[in-house]
Order: C-alpha cells, then structure tokens, then sequence
C-alpha cells in the first residue's frame, strides 16, 4: 500500500513537470501551470484544489521568528501547487487569544473514552433508522485541553493554527483572532536512539 501510494504521487509530479515543461518550451506557461493543476484535480492528488474562491481563514505553520507582537509563520502549503512565495506569512497576533494545547491526564482521558463507548453502544442498540436525530451527534473525548496563555508562552520552533476573520489565501500579512499553539511531545536524549547520552563513550 505504501508503494503504491509512493508511485501515484512520484508519477502525479512527473505528469506535473513534463506538462509545465512543455508549455514553456512553448511558451505558454500560464496554460502549461493551470493544465498541471487541473491533471492533478484529476488523479485525485490535489482534491483541495480548484476550489475557485473559497475563503481560507485558518493556517498552520511552524514559527521561524517572533518580533515583538508578529509572528513570522512557514505555513504548510494550502495546496501543493500554491505560490511559495506566501508559503512565508506574517502574523499580528494584536487581541487575539492566545491557547496552548495540553495532554490531558491519560486516567481521565480513558474514563471519558468508555463512557463514549458505553454511548455508542446504547446509540446503536437503541438505533431506529426511521428516527435519526443528528442534532447532537456523540463526539469522542479531546486528547488535549486548551489552556489560555500568553505571548511570552510563543517560542520559534513552535507548530501553530491561526485563525482570522477575513479571507487570507492570497494575504501575506494579517491580523488573527486567535492562535493555538500545538501540543508537541518532549524527547530526552535518553529515549532517542539517535542521540548518544554520553559522548565520551
């Protein structure tokens, strides 16, 4: 599986490059750029893309540097042929909340998952197909919680989602409404088989 899925995408970019690669050779690369995106909407490697104006009000990023109240953000692409000149965004972080995401205490978390069990197991004994209310669909239990936090708590090397009020696909600069910093695991020398606890040896 993992093969096959290595060779659809090495083949979806070689398709990519040889049409680019035409079209210039023709000089047309506007046409030869919108046929490789439109080949790729087709093999199904991009279905995000084509969505034509659909407004983007949330990113995710890695922090390359905090200056003061902006946060200068690597985004991950919001489509694999997006322009990679907006692949570098600058944040104003102004009023916006500010949340840190943290792992919730494992006892806790599996006490809320088997009581979601227990619902679901009633859910689908008491299921009536003739009566299907989804207005309060069951949801499973949040591996973290958010906890409010604060500028200082922003550190380069950090993973974030940024969320605004306004459309900001084509935006290089923009003001956000709240940031969430992403909760990232701690990794000690003494668990990485790639670090040597003790360099003397």
């Amino acid at each position: 599986m993992k093969k096959t899925k290595q060779i659809i995408i090495v083949t979806s970019t070689a398709i990519v490059f040889l049409i680019i690669g035409m079209a210039i050779t023709a000089g047309e690369y506007q046409a030869g750029w919108n046929a490789a995106e439109q080949r790729l909407i087709e093999t199904g490697f991009a279905p995000m893309m084509g969505m034509g104006d659909t407004e983007i009000k949330t990113v995710m990023g890695t922090i390359q540097e905090v200056n003061n109240d902006k946060i200068i953000l690597k985004i991950f692409p919001l489509e694999p042929l997006a322009d990679s000149s907006l692949d570098i965004r600058v944040v104003e972080i102004a009023n916006a909340k500010i949340y840190k995401f943290i792992e919730k205490d494992q006892e806790q978390f599996q006490k809320e998952m088997k009581e979601f069990d227990a619902k679901m197991e009633k859910q689908v004994e008491n299921f009536n197909p003739e009566v299907v209310d989804m207005s309060e669909p069951l949801m499973p239990p949040d591996m973290f919680t958010k906890q409010l936090v604060s500028l200082n708590d922003i550190k380069v090397g950090q993973q974030l989602t940024v969320e605004t009020n306004t459309d900001i696909k084509e935006v290089k600069q923009f003001k956000a409404s709240e940031i969430a910093i992403q909760f990232m695991p701690e990794i000690s020398a003494m668990s990485d088989p790639l670090i040597d606890p003790d360099p003397t040896i």
